[in-house]
This record gives C-alpha cells, structure tokens and sequence, in this order.
C-alpha cells in the first residue's frame, strides 16, 4: 500500500485544458472524488475561472460528481465522459499522469530510498514533479505563467529529490 504522510492513498490529477497547468491532490478514499473536484470548481471560480466542463473516465467516483454537481446545484459545468475501456478518449489527462508518473519513479530511484520510504513519499515526489512541470516552458510562458498571469517566483537553485539539506534561520538581534 502506497501512503502519502497524511494518509492519502489516491491520486487525481486535474489538468486545466487550455493553459495544461495541472494540479495533484490526493484523497484517502475514492468516494472524496466529488467532494473535492466541487471544491477545485470553487477554487477555480474564486480565481475568476470559468470552468465549462468535466471530462473525466466512467469510473464510480467519477460518475458521482455529476450527482453531486447537482445536488450541490453548481450551474455552468457539464460533465463530459470517456467511453468505457479508452483511457485513450482521455488523453491529456493520461499522457500528463504517464509524465508525471515517470519523473516521480525517476526522482525516488535517484533518491535511494529504500521500499518503505518510497510509499511514505511517493506523493511529496508527484507534487514536485507537478510543480517542476507547471514551470516547464513552452512557447516562451510557462504554464504557471499563463495560468496565473504573473511570473512564478523562482528558487534560486532547485536541488535534487532527497537530497539532504541545511536551512540557515537568521534571527534578528533580540533587543535588551
């Protein structure tokens, strides 16, 4: 079984289809799918997003947000459903997880960690490869950049997965 620290089990991933800015959550069962893509449509229209349509695969979990859309009465969204058996039907979806999936396989064997670590931070390791691919460039933007419209404050230099480091905390002179 494959945990994330908090206890999650499950990764979805959310692609906006016209910028390809992509977000991983995690959920510890799969029937928190509803609730929690109502929660991304929220997030998304507080940013002044519209969100015209779901597409997703025929699975249980997800055929329960068109239900909760609803139920919910969220307006304006249509869900839109891949045939049964063609994840192909799907496909920006399924070649970002495919992606992703690879880096993060990449990241923990360059890492070393050992069996039980790699389930404790197989998802640490998707949401830095998801990050990392946001501030991929294409067509002179990034992702990042064309979602939100502003430049994404950049590290300095970005070190490899697992790599142990030093923070330096530098306190103010404490006045007497």
């Amino acid at each position: 079984k494959y945990t994330r620290m908090g206890g999650s089990r499950y990764w979805i991933l959310v692609v906006d289809e016209s910028t390809r800015y992509k977000w991983s959550i995690y959920l510890k069962k799969k029937d928190e799918m509803a609730s929690t893509i109502l929660k991304q449509i929220l997030i998304m229209r507080q940013m002044n997003k519209d969100v015209k349509y779901i597409h997703c695969d025929d699975a249980g979990e997800n055929v329960c947000i068109k239900s909760k859309l609803i139920e919910d009465e969220i307006r304006g969204v249509e869900m839109e459903f891949t045939a049964p058996e063609m994840p192909q039907h799907n496909g920006v979806v399924e070649r970002s997880f495919s992606f992703l999936y690879n880096k993060v396989r990449a990241m923990l064997n360059r890492a070393g960690f050992t069996v039980s670590e790699r389930k404790k931070y197989w998802a640490e390791c998707a949401n830095m490869a998801t990050m990392l691919d946001n501030l991929h460039t294409r067509k002179l933007k990034s992702n990042f950049e064309i979602f939100k419209k502003k430049k994404p404050k950049m590290m300095l230099e970005i070190r490899a997965f697992g790599e142990i480091a030093v923070i330096k905390v530098r306190q103010a002179h404490m006045q007497r």
